[in-house]
């Protein structure tokens, strides 16, 4: 769903994995950059991915338009331009305390504002 979403913001990101979709892998992401998260994950819950592309899955995300756009849309990774407040709390099962640290810390050395 993420690629999905992806190919339709990135034009090149969208002409890379478009080159390297199977038939049926463009018929899925078609259907998929089109319904919500709950229908796609019900859909392709026991699909094997393996079939979408014509290489191998693991060779995808290092492809160079690929890796490029995943990089620079890792959360945290760009510092915001508007103050911001992060809240975390010390026992979240999810995301551990000391995660968002790091991510506040190189928000700050970016020139952000965090509170």
């Amino acid at each position: 769903m993420g690629t999905a979403s992806l190919r339709n913001t990135y034009p090149k990101f969208a002409e890379t994995t478009e080159k390297y979709l199977t038939p049926e892998g463009r018929e899925v992401m078609d259907r998929t950059a089109n319904q919500c998260l709950a229908r796609t994950v019900l859909n392709l819950m026991f699909t094997d991915y393996q079939r979408m592309p014509t290489i191998p899955i693991a060779d995808y995300p290092a492809l160079p338009e690929i890796k490029e756009v995943f990089d620079s849309t890792v959360l945290g990774g760009n510092p915001p331009t508007a103050p911001t407040m992060v809240y975390q709390g010390v026992y979240d099962e999810a995301v551990p305390w000391y995660t968002n640290d790091r991510m506040v810390q190189r928000w700050c050395d970016g020139g952000a504002s965090v509170y």
